[in-house]
């Protein structure tokens, strides 16, 4: 028998060091705690974040050298899935504060060339990412019942699952499908997420 896996979608780990992570997440907190009021609210839900408002969020901490290592790593990511690893790139990247009880729907990040996100905060059972079958075909045809799947392999799964890490960056490409599940701890978790795009001289 011979097997061509068709149609893979790399997701990809990289660990950053105690220093960054340690530094950024100093920053973090400051800005957290002078310019938001995300430790006060009890709302059950979604995710508190800076996305909707500021997009430019390690350079307005100056957390440059985590900027690096998404610069460095997301370019290893092109280079591996065919694409020009020199291009210049423009990164765009926001906090995102997760008390217990909080999540975020599923959702993608269209037109980014890749996406991320960097674990600064996270406990076991803080909320998995999730990343859903892209393949619409195939989950919407019955050959892909559940039912009828009586042992899971690479063929046959819908989704994968990923428990948060700290000190992890995990790079993917932006149209792939994902959510966050609820923090079910009694602790915040906190992440950097980022889109990196080609960046556009202007006309």
């Amino acid at each position: 028998m011979i097997i061509n896996n068709l149609f893979s979608v790399p997701i990809v780990f990289f660990d950053i060091s105690d220093d960054i992570i340690k530094k950024t997440l100093s920053r973090v907190n400051t800005f957290i705690d002078e310019k938001t009021d995300w430790r006060s609210k009890t709302i059950l839900g979604e995710t508190f974040t800076t996305y909707h408002i500021e997009k430019n969020f390690l350079g307005k901490i100056e957390c440059v050298d985590l900027l690096n290592e998404i610069n460095e790593n997301v370019r290893h990511f092109l280079e591996l899935i065919g694409k020009d690893p020199t291009i210049g790139l423009e990164i765009d990247t926001w906090v995102n504060f997760n008390p217990p009880g909080t999540g975020h729907q599923m959702h993608e990040h269209f037109g980014s060339l890749a996406s991320g996100v960097i674990y600064l905060e996270a406990g076991n059972d803080s909320g998995d990412l999730v990343f859903y079958d892209p393949i619409n075909l195939r989950t919407q045809s019955n050959s892909h019942n559940p039912g009828l799947i009586y042992k899971k392999n690479d063929f046959n799964f819908t989704n994968y699952r990923l428990k948060p890490q700290t000190n992890r960056m995990v790079i993917f490409e932006g149209w792939l499908y994902h959510s966050v599940d609820y923090n079910k701890t009694d602790k915040n978790r906190i992440s950097i997420s980022f889109n990196v795009g080609e960046l556009r001289g202007e006309n």
